[in-house]
Order: structure tokens, then C-alpha cells, then sequence
């Protein structure tokens, strides 16, 4: 195995929107870039397999809409444990964000020459953005373009393992390269970490396969705090059936649409018993307890779903939303528009992250985190079409910033020594030895029974301690070729971040949002008005409880 030798300016890990944002960013303002990821650019990361929905007071729906009512709808839905100053950085931006995709060639949804807006669960005024036709791949079709266009140097099919350091700050990165058999050696003034959530530590989930917590892992190994790991988000549009799509989000705001219905096995709408005022417009963690409840109990399909009907929804409004799903289901012999589709909660998004300051600046020097890598933003619970917002928003100034980060520093070159290490370290990995794929599957398994959507003191520590049963096993894992180092890689980060969500979720004695505790049903703002802190020691993680200052 070779090591492979890359400069830059400003290293951005992470190839969907936040990502692209940043690097476009840093490039416009003068650094030179490199954007390195493990798929291919325009198809790598969750950003295009989204809606296509941005949350942004354009106040073309709804003069009466503002950044303001946004901020408080954004702060209600994450149960008001969000960063308030985060949020506000947020929506003062996201109209302008929206306008700038739509300058680059972003098609969104038009009302005559209008941008069209659309009321989302649990926003106050119609706010919602769509990309035209539904779902994000053209609009990440047009940023690659972009990306390339800018004199981006693009790194592909390159798995990250770890942020370098040097005197404290951050000076690069160490990945691995299946197609190259090397050991790529990124060293960069700044480095923004991108690479989205961990949604595949889960069983089912809509997010890709890449999504394996990277992001987070590095950060808490290099010295960053990761604040809400406990938080997360439970789709209740993941489709259960056919089962080559299942897992497939079919369209984050479709319960928010007149004529959407929830129904059971028994024909049943639902939503009456758990949210009588505002139905299916719930927010997305009620309804997907509503779901959940109706399965165990056994009002489930036979594929252990439920039902939604959409066909009294405006076709055109569905097409928007729901295009490219509408057109594969139909592959399979369902239409949308006649007949109901089956749905079922699965793993959608990760409120926590790594701790930043409204510059996206982490604890380390030189290390930024934007997009779904990055906490605060959503709280307890992220509200529909929030989640592009907050990339758009802060990859752009996580690139803005870095960039002049870079500027002033000066090129710290990789410990050589550090170098020769990590690569005895990756080659002794090739070895017989248990497959990387087999304890993953026992993760996912375990990570749904300990911290699901209930949770229990009892059902999180059992599965903490067959987490340590699991790492212990995990030090006998080998890769048959260099083809599944990649796995390995994956594997060391989806066992700390495991770790990290169920000793928060323990921790966390209220349910409030997506995290649910049966043991204490209640929200309580006396004793957890707060953001639990995760630090890496020798002991292992370290909790801190941080009670939320508001001025």
C-alpha cells in the first residue's frame, strides 16, 4: 500500500449539498480546494436521494411570513433545546440561500414566475421550496457542475479515517483508497467536515449507504464535543413495500398536504387518537409514534406498515413532491394517485453533531463542520425541509470561513511518522478474520432495540453492554482484500457513534422530540432544559448536562 500525497488549501470531507456549498465557497473566495468523498459527485451523500425541500421565508405564499416566525417555529419543533443562535444565522439566510441555487440553474417548483410555496408539517405559514419535479438530483446535478466548473480538485471513492493534527489544530486528513490501494494523505490549512448523518448504524433507514457517521467519529476522536446525539429522527414516510425501494423516504411533506390520510389495516384514520388538531400535519417524531404504536399493537399491513392515502392530494402538488418515487413505484405496480402506498418509520436524520459557533468553527483549530454534521440547528426534532436550509446556509459559510482561516496559516506538513504508522495499521488489517458486514448487521440490531423509538433504562443498557461484547469482537475483524478496508473504517466509526447515541439517550431521563423514553414519558423543563455535551477521554465517552442560557 502506497501513500498518496494531497495538498490544498481547505479539504472538504463530503460530497452532498453542505459539502458542495463549501467547497464552492472557499474556491470563490481564493483558496485552493479539494472536495474529497467516498461515492461519486452529484450522487454521493443524502442530499440526493432528499425531497428537495427548503424551508425559507420568501413571503410569496404568505407575505405575513417572516425569519422570525420561522425561528419559532424551528425552535417549538426541537422542543426549544435548539442553539438559538444557530437557528437565527439559519433563517435570516435561507431565503437568500434559495435565491442563490435558483440563480446557479436549481429548477424549483414555479407558480407562474414565482418560486412556489408549500405548507410542511408544523410550519405556521407556507414556507416550503421544492425542487421541481421532486427530489434533489437535478439540483445536485447542477452544483457537481458547479464544483467543477470552480477548479475544484474532486477526489472520489476515497473512505476518510481520521482528521491529522499538528500543535493542537487540524492540518489534514488520512483516507483510503480501494480503486488506488493507497493511503491518501490530504494536507490542508483548514479542514470542513460534511459528510452528513449515521442513519445506516440503523436496520432501516432512508439515508444512503455511505451515511455511517464519519463525520461525528472523527470529530470526537480529534478533540470536538458532540452535543443532542440522543435526538434521532424517525421518518413516517419511509416506504415498507415493494421491497426494493423499502427504506426510501417517499416524500418528507406529504403529510402535510390537504387530502393526506393515515389509515391502519382496518381502515382506521388514526391520527384522530394521537394528534386531533393537527392530524397528519404532526410533527414528524408524534407521527411516527403514531405509526410505531399502530404496528406493534397489530393494526399493521402484512408487511408491518401502514397505510397512507394521497389520492385526494393536487396531482400537481404530489408530482412535486413525490415525482421520482411516483415513477419507480409505478415500476412495481403501484400508482399513487389510485391507490394507497404502505409506509413505516425508519432512521432519517440525526439532530446532534459536532459543537459549533456561528462561524462553524469546532473546538479545533482549523476543523469546521457544516450540514448534517454540525448540532444545534434542530433541537429535539428537525421540522420538514429545515435540513437543506441548514446545508445551503452554513456550507457556505463553513467554505467562507475556512477559507479565510487558510489564508493566514501557514502549511503544516503531515508527521511522516504518523504516516508510516497509519499505514502498518491499515495493512495489518487485510487479514482472516471476522467480516466487518456481520457486526454491523449485530449493531443495527441491537441500536434498534436500545435506543429506537421507546426507550427504556433496561433495553439501553442491555444493548450497551452487548456494545461492549461487540467492540471487543470487532478488534478480530479483518478485511479478505483491500476492497473491504472501507467496511473496517465504517465499522470503528459506527461502534463509537452507536456508543455515544445510547449513553445519551440513557442519560436523558424525559422524552422531549424524537427521543422517547417510556420509563419517563413526560417533557421536563425543570431538570432538562439542556444539551448533553459528549468529550472522548481514555475512560471512554464523558457526558456533560448543559443547561440552555437564553438572554
Amino acid at each position: 500500500m502506497r501513500i498518496e500525497p494531497v495538498q490544498s488549501d481547505v479539504l472538504v470531507v463530503g460530497g452532498g449539498l453542505a459539502g458542495v456549498r463549501a467547497a464552492l465557497a472557499a474556491r470563490r473566495a481564493g483558496a485552493s480546494v479539494c472536495l474529497v468523498l467516498k461515492g461519486k459527485l452529484g450522487s454521493s451523500g443524502n442530499s440526493p436521494l432528499a425531497g428537495g425541500g427548503f424551508a425559507a421565508a420568501l413571503r410569496i405564499a404568505a407575505p405575513q411570513d417572516s425569519p422570525d416566525v420561522h425561528f419559532a417555529d424551528t425552535m417549538a419543533g426541537g422542543g426549544n433545546v435548539n442553539n438559538a443562535a444557530l437557528v437565527r444565522v439559519m433563517v435570516e439566510n435561507a431565503p437568500a440561500a434559495v435565491l442563490e441555487l435558483d440563480a446557479m440553474g436549481v429548477k424549483f417548483a414555479r407558480s407562474g414566475n414565482q418560486i412556489a410555496q408549500v405548507q410542511a408539517p408544523a410550519q405556521t405559514y407556507p414556507r416550503g421550496v421544492r425542487t421541481a419535479g421532486g427530489g434533489s438530483v437535478q439540483m445536485m446535478q447542477v452544483m457537481a457542475d458547479a464544483t467543477r466548473a470552480a477548479g475544484v480538485q474532486i477526489i472520489e471513492g476515497v473512505t476518510v479515517a481520521d482528521v491529522m493534527l499538528r500543535g493542537g489544530a487540524a492540518v489534514g486528513a488520512l483516507g483510503y483508497s480501494p480503486e488506488r490501494d493507497a493511503l491518501i494523505a490530504f494536507q490542508a490549512k483548514a479542514v470542513i467536515l460534511a459528510c452528513g448523518g449515521a442513519g445506516q448504524v440503523y436496520p432501516l433507514t432512508s439515508n444512503g449507504k455511505d451515511l455511517t457517521g464519519d463525520g461525528y467519529a472523527m470529530a470526537y476522536r480529534a478533540g470536538c464535543r458532540l452535543a443532542d446525539m440522543e435526538f434521532v429522527q424517525f421518518t413516517p414516510t419511509a416506504l415498507a413495500w415493494p421491497p426494493e425501494m423499502r427504506g426510501m423516504s417517499a416524500g418528507g411533506s406529504l403529510l402535510g398536504q390537504k387530502g393526506a390520510k393515515l389509515l391502519n389495516r382496518l381502515g382506521e384514520r388514526f391520527m384522530t387518537k394521537y394528534d386531533p388538531e393537527r392530524m397528519e400535519r404532526t410533527t414528524r417524531a408524534i407521527a411516527s409514534r403514531a405509526i410505531f404504536t399502530e404496528i406493534v399493537e397489530g393494526r399493521g399491513t402484512e408487511h408491518g406498515a401502514v397505510y397512507l392515502d394521497v389520492t385526494e392530494v393536487d396531482k400537481v402538488d404530489l408530482e412535486n413532491i413525490s415525482g421520482p418515487q411516483i415513477r419507480q413505484l409505478r415500476q412495481y405496480g403501484i400508482d399513487m394517485f389510485r391507490q394507497p402506498i404502505e409506509l413505516a418509520p425508519a432512521v432519517h436524520h440525526c439532530m446532534g453533531g459536532v459543537v459549533i459557533d456561528t462561524r462553524c468553527r469546532t473546538d479545533v483549530p482549523g476543523l469546521y463542520a457544516a450540514g448534517e454534521t454540525e448540532a444545534g440547528i434542530h433541537g429535539a426534532n428537525r421540522l420538514n425541509s429545515n435540513a437543506l436550509s441548514e446545508a445551503a446556509v452554513f456550507g457556505k459559510i463553513a467554505g467562507q470561513e475556512a477559507a479565510a482561516y487558510a489564508a493566514s496559516a501557514s502549511a503544516t506538513p503531515l508527521d511522516q511518522a504518523s504516516l508510516e504508522k497509519a499505514r502498518a495499521e491499515m495493512e495489518a488489517r487485510i487479514r482472516p478474520g471476522a467480516a466487518p458486514h456481520v457486526l454491523i448487521e449485530k449493531l443495527r440490531t441491537l441500536m434498534l432495540a436500545g435506543a429506537g423509538l421507546e426507550r427504556r433504562a433496561e433495553s439501553l443498557e442491555a444493548a450497551l453492554a452487548d456494545l461492549k461484547k461487540l467492540r471487543a469482537e470487532a478488534d478480530g475483524v479483518g478485511a479478505a482484500s483491500p476492497a473491504d478496508l472501507p467496511r473496517v473504517i465504517e465499522l470503528r466509526n459506527m461502534l463509537e457513534v452507536g456508543e455515544i447515541i445510547q449513553r445519551a439517550a440513557l442519560k436523558r431521563t424525559e422524552s422531549r422530540g424524537a427521543h422517547f423514553r417510556a420509563d419517563f414519558p413526560n417533557q421536563n423543563d425543570a431538570e432538562w432544559l439542556a444539551n448533553i455535551h459528549i468529550s472522548k477521554t481514555d475512560a471512554g465517552p464523558a457526558l456533560q448536562v448543559v443547561p440552555i442560557k437564553r438572554d
